[in-house]
């Protein structure tokens, strides 16, 4: 029986051009002993991978052979290249695994065979398996030939959002219509055939999602809330799949590296956890200090002589504007001429200090959290177009992103400053390599990798413990609370100063948190009738006293890390972003009354990501809840959804501008460019209106830069 030894000298002989030319029989004889053992099948299907990688080396007459082992190894795929050098089983078996894709040469490989004819038999699926494994070829399969008037498919993040719409849209288009934004209205029945491509927040504001056949949840770990940074999402999206569950007739939970998953006991299912992969991994551990300059230095060697497309994780967007800096300063990486007009855009729109364009001018794309979206999706295109060689980012990449990699270099084990789980370095692993392209991938780990573990997903809605927070269990039906959870509620419920039905409105606050706001308010009411009572545009003084609140009780950790130290200061800023009605003139008047002495790129950074984190999102948010307890507390207002505080939330949340125009960046549009672009396509009834005016738009060269003539393109592109 072959073993770990026989595995690791294989591995060593397919990298040997002469022995493949020399020994190529006997080593597929060795590959082929792998692959006959079920307990070594993983194994030898990594081999069978790194075979393929060098194939063009063996002997012509070994190729039948060899894809007699990719055959039994599952890989069909990697089968459609043999060149006529397949026998008559192999075309057989082949030809079973095409994927009913239209007018496409695709096939499945074994895993998505098994999920896709258990979903067509209208199982429910939990699937775990690697970034690798194609899991959205499956969705798509599912779309050409189930009978489903409406999907509904939960992802993460915008940027997914966006990925998924383009690809489907550009398959299905002529058959579904694809629903991502509030302002769009789905076909209704008998009309047409809907996807409705979503977050969990989206879901949880539409009312018109009654009949599902399909609900597919992405990521769908981040259930469990220890997967979460807050509970604030989690707690959304275990109410979005409590809502879509009970109206769905069949799910598809698919997600990484997974062994167990507890609290969907209700719902029968089967569990698909699978090793299967379709590239192999070269992982090269460094064991660097965490401070000093070593793992720089590292880094900066790895960047400029690994020659393929290298992905650089750093724990947060501070940590990969450093490493950026330093690549710019030190490293001799070959400037980008293919992405000048992007540099000299993002110089001038943001600001010519800002290291994002200084960075992607010498080849490096940055992308983290604070980037706006739409830039965050030009830099991943602009990566897997190879028209910049690395592409520093945060966890922001590892969120389902398609990313086009054979290198992964793990700057840091760390997320957000604790260190990172098994499970998470796994899933950054995961974007070494790509099915066709790079059959080996390489994995640079620069400091001690994590302690190995094993990840079970406990779904909140099944467990019901201790970690549930109430503002999940508030907003459940009764039928589903255990008896414990029950109890709690009740408890909570008796504080005397809010009823239940407001902390759970408020569910993104934790309830001991609304209670101390709501007896702030109650210990002052003459002011905060005044304070909290705002006309279509507040003073000064009642926008601050809101944020006092918001300050104090809510966000000033997170406010201080962007040098936002005081609720004056947060009424400034959102003040100031207000007037000055464009990013650029609130970046410089935030330079220009600098205290902190802070480089103009810091500055920029802090700016966009109290844009995108509190003027767009968090501010909004507690000013509503906080509207909601204020009502209740000096007019009694039990069903209060926000009051006078709302109009202006709303106001907030869409950039103080027209929210229709502003959406347009979730489909890669800058907001710089949808302003220009505004006497164009405004006004218009909705944003499905507006993205039919923008299809027949003809961008002018003089009018508009080579880089907004491109960016326009794209997005039309993609509609």
């Amino acid at each position: 029986m072959p073993n770990n030894r026989d595995f690791r000298r294989i591995k060593e002989e397919l990298n040997d051009e002469i022995k493949l030319q020399s020994e190529g029989f006997r080593i597929l004889g060795e590959v082929a002993d792998f692959t006959n053992n079920l307990e070594l099948e993983k194994q030898g299907r990594e081999l069978v991978i790194r075979a393929l990688a060098v194939r063009n080396y063996f002997p012509n007459d070994l190729m039948p052979a060899l894809y007699s082992l990719v055959r039994a190894t599952g890989l069909y795929p990697y089968m459609t290249d043999a060149n006529g050098r397949l026998s008559v089983y192999d075309e057989f078996a082949l030809e079973f695994h095409r994927a009913p894709i239209n007018n496409e040469e695709i096939y499945f490989h074994a895993l998505q065979a098994k999920v896709f004819n258990a979903l067509m038999s209208k199982m429910n699926v939990v699937l775990s398996a690697s970034t690798s494994v194609g899991k959205s070829l499956i969705i798509d399969a599912l779309l050409e030939v189930g009978s489903y008037e409406n999907v509904v498919i939960v992802l993460p993040t915008i940027a997914l959002i966006d990925e998924t719409r383009r690809r489907l849209t550009r398959r299905f288009g002529d058959r579904y219509k694809m629903i991502t934004h509030q302002s769009q209205n789905p076909y209704q029945s008998g009309e047409g055939k809907n996807v409705f491509i979503l977050t969990q927040e989206r879901v949880l504001s539409r009312d018109d999602i009654d009949h599902v056949d399909l609900f597919i949840l992405d990521e769908f770990y981040k259930l469990d809330f220890s997967e979460e940074e807050t509970s604030n999402r989690a707690i959304d999206l275990n109410l979005a799949f409590h809502k879509l569950v009970g109206r769905s007739k069949q799910f598809y939970l698919l997600g990484p590296n997974i062994k167990g998953v507890e609290g969907l006991e209700r719902y029968q299912h089967i569990f698909y956890p699978s090793d299967f992969t379709t590239v192999a991994v070269d992982v090269f551990h460094y064991g660097l200090p965490r401070d000093g300059e070593e793992r720089l230095l590292k880094a900066k060697q790895l960047c400029e002589s690994l020659n393929d497309p290298t992905i650089v994780y750093c724990q947060a967007p501070r940590t990969a504007e450093v490493l950026a800096s330093f690549l710019i300063e030190r490293s001799d990486i070959n400037a980008a001429q293919r992405v000048r007009n992007a540099v000299e855009w993002l110089a001038e729109n943001y600001h010519p200090s800002w290291l994002v364009p200084n960075a992607l001018s010498r080849g490096i794309g940055v992308h983290h959290g604070a980037i706006p979206r739409s830039i965050q999706q030009y830099m991943v295109r602009a990566f897997n177009q190879k028209k910049v060689k690395v592409l520093i980012c945060t966890s922001t990449i590892i969120e389902g992103v398609n990313t086009i990699a054979k290198n992964v270099v793990v700057y840091d084990r760390r997320k957000n400053g604790s260190v990172m789980t098994n499970f998470t370095y796994r899933n950054i692993q995961g974007r070494a390599g790509r099915m066709g392209e790079y059959f080996v991938g390489t994995v640079h780990c620069l400091e001690a990798p994590p302690a190995q573990d094993t990840y079970t997903v406990r779904v909140p809605l099944g467990t019901q413990d201790v970690d549930t927070p109430i503002g999940l269990l508030a907003n459940l039906p009764d039928d589903v609370l255990t008896e414990w959870s029950r109890e709690r509620i009740k408890v909570v419920s008796l504080n005397g100063l809010l009823p239940i039905d407001i902390i759970a409105k408020n569910k993104h606050i934790a309830s001991d948190i609304q209670i101390d706001i709501a007896s702030q308010i109650s210990h002052n009411k003459l002011y905060y009738s005044t304070a909290l009572e705002w006309p279509e545009y507040p003073s000064f003084w009642q926008l601050e006293a809101l944020c006092n609140i918001i300050f104090v009780h809510l966000e000033q950790r997170a406010l201080h890390n962007i040098c936002i130290t005081s609720g004056s200061s947060l009424a400034w800023n959102i003040n100031a972003f207000a007037r000055e009605k464009s990013i650029r003139s609130y970046i410089d008047a935030c330079i220009k009354s600098d205290v902190f002495r802070r480089t103009p790129s810091e500055i920029v950074r802090h700016c966009l990501t109290f844009i995108r984190n509190f003027i767009c999102h968090k501010f909004p948010q507690h000013a509503v809840a906080i509207g909601r307890i204020k009502d209740y507390v000096i007019h009694s207002y039990q069903t209060s959804e926000g009051g006078s505080l709302q109009n202006f939330a709303g106001r907030a949340e869409s950039m103080f501008m027209d929210p229709i125009l502003v959406s347009l960046e979730e489909y890669g549009l800058p907001i710089q460019i949808a302003q220009k672009l505004e006497h164009y396509l405004m006004p218009e009834s909705g944003l499905d209106a507006v993205l039919e005016r923008l299809r027949g738009f003809v961008p002018v060269s003089g009018e508009y830069s080579d880089f907004e003539i491109e960016i326009i393109n794209d997005v039309k592109n993609g509609l």
